[in-house]
């Protein structure tokens, strides 16, 4: 009899510059860590109604280093799929959870999050997963340590190795996965400044970042944590740390965090066919009482950076703060709440899977439905005429502000029905705000391109280019533009604001993909980086790249910046006739200019 294998070699089919691009994609800490937790859930046991248990395992090695290790007691990974899956371009496992199926569409979570957290620490990590190979009950013990590279291997392992990280718990806690790698404080630190504008510096010690990362998974897992099917078992994800090395081991719950309404939200319910595709969606809006919110960092609290509306796909809250009102924020709505929660295995995600597709057809009959609920009979759809409708709908009861109103929602009610009853004159013609988007920008921007080029023989200007279409087909990285002639193929990468390092490694990556999949005649000729500043350590970078690296042709890289303006867009305004020429004498030196 053949004894089985004890090790082997596992399937990647890209090299090392997989890894690492996938390592400079835009995520952060909570995000990368969001999807090594989506895995776990994904996992859960179909039998036993979709609970899941988590331990999220954050222990300082030294004053920048952290350890940290996600378990879970789901089915485990089956090694088959160790060896020939998950460690593939869009590579996942078979086992699909019936529960959390529909944020599964890219298969790059595992080895994007990965990447992200151990880029500073040597791609290193190891995997540990138990899952129950046969009818018998017995288990099967699998281990994988890194770094991530192409040439991986697995091992078997036993359950001496499968206890040793943490006590398992939960009713299947024979099976699951573990995953431990080591990532930097000062990335842990950097979660919430993009998003929500809160600075590293601010955050002082391992106190500080697990008191910000509890009301992150608190709201971004609050429908899974909520709700459970089974009257004997709930789903739970436990947070065990230590403010540093050596000192007493602590835990919490994440409990889950709702939006706290003042009485009564608006409520919109939607289901319809665009293309063929299927949407099921609820809207609801309304005002966040603001002496249940008072104790929050990040969410719900009366300001600009938390105002707008929840996006929820499949239970997942993946947006916070979303505003599709036409207007600008106003401090005067900084208590407009609410929340999408959206069902449809035809909505996509874009790459990172914080984010939704919004340029989809369903996405945009939905943004027009919510917007006309939103409305008058006068059709102007904006977010102060929503706030207004929300303030008459709170009870008569809570408006009185008597005895038993909370101080806090007692002096904002009397703000607000002040706002409200006080007559508001126009002092001066009305003019509307105009703040154009991202996708709108680019929009115009293509649109440009091929008005100017029209007659043109051999012009091609395509939004979302997908590069590595080719390696396969649900790879889903785009390039924001390109613009293809006689001359050769342009890749435009387009931000709102600053630029970002990242932004360079992004171009090489769809640069890297034309350049394998398009004859050489057709090679890239040129890169622009468009956005509205370019710090210095962005011009270092692209100066080091340009002297240092290049394509598999062995052609050189060349990106060059450009400002919204210096081409003719402006977000604060609409696009004139002189955007057109602007566009037009760009296109004629495109492959000669500086």
């Amino acid at each position: 009899m053949i004894s089985p294998p004890t090790n082997g070699p596992i399937s990647t089919e890209i090299g090392d510059d997989y890894f690492n691009e996938l390592a400079y994609s835009n995520l952060d800490f909570v995000a990368a860590l969001c999807e090594l937790i989506d895995n776990s859930i994904t996992g859960a046991l179909k039998e036993m109604h979709c609970i899941f248990n988590i331990d999220v395992l954050i222990f300082p090695v030294n004053s920048n280093l952290l350890q940290v290790t996600i378990a879970d007691d789901g089915t485990g990974i089956p090694r088959t799929d160790i060896q020939d899956g998950v460690f593939r371009p869009a590579g996942r496992t078979r086992f699909a959870g019936q529960c959390y199926k529909g944020l599964r569409e890219h298969g790059f979570g595992l080895k994007q999050a990965l990447a992200w957290l151990t880029k500073e620490t040597g791609f290193g990590f190891e995997i540990r997963t138990a899952y129950k190979a046969s009818r018998r009950g017995l288990v099967e013990y699998t281990k994988v340590v890194g770094p991530l590279q192409k040439n991986m291997s697995w091992e078997t392992s036993n359950k001496r190795e499968w206890n040793e990280w943490v006590n398992p718990r939960g009713p299947n806690k024979e099976t699951g996965t573990r995953i431990r790698f080591q990532t930097t404080l000062a990335q842990a630190k950097s979660a919430w400044k993009e998003r929500f504008q809160i600075s590293p510096e601010s955050i002082r010690d391992m106190r500080d970042l697990i008191k910000f990362l509890k009301e992150q998974l608190g709201v971004t897992c609050r429908h899974f944590l909520a709700t459970t099917k089974s009257k004997r078992f709930k789903s739970s994800i436990r947070i065990l740390w230590t403010e540093g090395p050596g000192l007493k081991r602590r835990s919490l719950f994440i409990q889950p965090i709702r939006i706290p309404y003042i009485p009564q939200p608006m409520r919109s319910t939607y289901r319809f066919q665009t293309g063929g595709k299927t949407l099921q969606a609820v809207y609801i809006r309304g005002i966040s009482d603001p002496d249940q919110v008072h104790n929050n960092s990040i969410f719900y609290k009366h300001d600009e950076r938390s105002q707008g509306l929840d996006i929820a796909l499949h239970g997942k809250v993946i947006e916070s703060a979303f505003y599709p009102w036409v207007s600008t924020r106003h401090p005067a709505q900084n208590g407009l709440v609410g929340e999408l929660l959206i069902r449809s295995d035809d909505v996509a995600t874009i790459l990172t899977k914080n984010k939704l597709d919004w340029e989809s057809p369903l996405l945009i009959r939905l943004k027009s439905e919510m917007l006309l609920d939103d409305s008058e009979h006068r059709g102007k759809k904006t977010a102060g005429r929503l706030y207004s409708n929300l303030i008459s709908r709170i009870p008569t009861s809570v408006r009185a502000t008597n005895r038993r109103t909370p101080p806090r929602l007692k002096s904002f009610l009397e703000r607000e029905r002040i706002a409200i009853i006080t007559p508001r004159r126009p002092t001066a013609p009305y003019r509307p705000i105009i703040s154009l988007t991202e996708t709108q920008l680019k929009d115009y921007l293509a649109n440009f391109m091929r008005r100017v080029m029209v007659g043109v023989a051999g012009v091609s200007v395509r939004r979302e280019h997908k590069p590595w279409q080719w390696l396969a087909s649900d790879l889903d990285l785009s390039a924001d533009l390109t613009y293809e002639d006689s001359r050769g193929l342009y890749i435009f990468e387009c931000k709102l604001g600053d630029a970002e390092p990242r932004d360079l490694y992004q171009i090489l990556m769809y640069w890297d993909g034309f350049a394998e999949s398009l004859p050489s005649e057709r090679d890239p000729i040129r890169a622009f980086l468009i956005a509205e500043h370019f710090p210095d350590r962005v011009r270092s970078l692209r100066n080091y790249l340009l002297e240092n690296k290049m394509d598999k042709n062995g052609n050189p890289y060349d990106i060059r910046f450009r400002t919204w303006r210096t081409l003719g867009l402006r977000r604060d305004r609409l696009p004139t006739s002189t955007s057109e020429d602007t566009i037009r004498k760009f296109l004629a030196t495109i492959n000669t200019c500086r």
